[in-house]
């Protein structure tokens, strides 16, 4: 296991982006479910654990109490309880609320005083009221929980991962996983099979959203049939499958690095128990398992907010020389 650091480890990722990239040409709509359902599950439960133990990288805390509180607010609009009494009234507001709440976590981060961390808020808020619009909702409301954090989080983690200890093998691999987004649109389209009946079922009720979000963005309409046919859909399809497969074998290729795994016998027990539920719900209905996890894996994607904000801060400000920086960058490389 302490081999795999270094070269090796970037060679191992190296080799897992390229099995995702070639499952996420050839099966594009199944690559995404498969990998959704059966490594989802498991990324979500062994990495709510990690942050948990390391107090979600918040020092203080009231800071993590209004984290955990800001996602207890947004989890019934999250999962479509948005029509629920009193729950209805926030509803119109859940882009703004998810908005504030990423926002207001990086002040928590960032900024050190109440008074400067209120100021931060009304900044955000203003930010909000200069850019909000159809593009910038869709970027937020969509985007932020889905795609931003499977692609652009784990670049930048990648990449401050390989700054801080640059090689060979470390900048093919970065160079290879910012290629594969393009090779997912420039591979002819002939090679990916038209999607299994279930696969259709289950995509229209998981993720065309994400598809015809981006089609609306860009002034198009995308029906249903079209998400599975369009040239377009299926490349972005591509990107997905491969942005979430990699994500997860990201996680998974560093227990060496990140010791997410050193966890007592018991909570081993209890996230293993969760992960075999969660498999044989999804073996039995999809759409069950989807429905019943959206909570589990919208609630990682903000318990990570406060880390993508060190990330991005260790990344734009070269900041080094302390424990919990050193930390930063093993989330992903």
């Amino acid at each position: 296991m302490k081999a795999f650091t270094g070269a090796r480890l970037h060679n191992l990722n190296s080799a897992l982006l390229l099995v995702a990239l070639a499952f996420s040409i050839a099966f594009p709509f199944e690559t995404l479910l498969i990998s959704y359902a059966v490594l989802g599950p498991l990324h979500y439960l062994t990495e709510i654990s990690w942050l948990h133990d390391r107090k979600y990288f918040l020092s203080q805390p009231l800071s993590r109490w209004l984290l955990i509180g800001g996602l207890i607010l947004l989890l019934p609009l999250a999962i479509g309880l948005g029509n629920l009494p009193g729950i209805s009234l926030l509803e119109p507001h859940r882009v703004l609320l998810l908005f504030l709440i990423f926002g207001g976590t990086a002040t928590l981060v960032l900024v050190q005083t109440w008074g400067g961390r209120l100021l931060g808020i009304m900044a955000i808020g203003l930010l909000w009221a200069l850019l909000r619009g159809r593009i910038f909702d869709a970027l937020i409301g969509v985007y932020l929980v889905t795609v931003i954090h499977v692609f652009v989080f784990t670049a930048v983690f990648v990449w401050n991962g390989i700054r801080r200890k640059p090689d060979r093998e470390g900048t093919l691999f970065f160079v290879f996983f910012l290629l594969c987004p393009l090779i997912c649109f420039v591979v002819p389209v002939a090679w990916s099979t038209t999607p299994a009946s279930w696969a259709m079922a289950n995509y229209q009720i998981a993720f065309s959203k994400l598809n015809q979000t981006a089609f609306s963005i860009a002034g198009l309409v995308l029906n249903t049939d079209s998400v599975f046919a369009h040239p377009w859909s299926i490349c972005l399809t591509r990107f997905f499958a491969l942005a979430y497969t990699y994500h997860y074998f990201n996680w998974f290729s560093k227990p060496t690095v990140i010791p997410w795994h050193r966890i007592s016998g018991t909570r081993w027990a209890g996230i293993i128990s969760l992960w075999a539920a969660s498999l044989a719900i999804y073996l039995y209905d999809y759409a069950a398992g989807f429905l019943l996890l959206l909570a589990l894996s919208f609630g990682h994607v903000v318990l990570e907010f406060p880390l993508n904000h060190l990330a991005f801060k260790q990344l734009l400000l070269s900041v080094s020389g302390n424990d919990q920086e050193r930390t930063i960058p093993a989330r992903a490389q």
